[in-house]
């Protein structure tokens, strides 16, 4: 963005950053509830196997 516009102010509004919190703290949960899952199914067919 320096390059294009060496004279313009970076900001940050509050909407925004809410936003990205958001999106990164629902991926890390989607992402912890998927390997949780996978985790159950392996100790499920372990004590049916075994």
């Amino acid at each position: 963005m320096q390059k294009v516009c060496p004279n313009a102010d970076v900001t940050v509004d509050r909407f925004h950053l809410t936003k990205m919190i958001h999106e990164e703290l629902n991926q890390a949960r989607v992402s912890q509830k998927q390997t949780s899952q996978a985790l159950n199914l392996k100790e499920i067919y372990r004590i049916f196997d075994g």
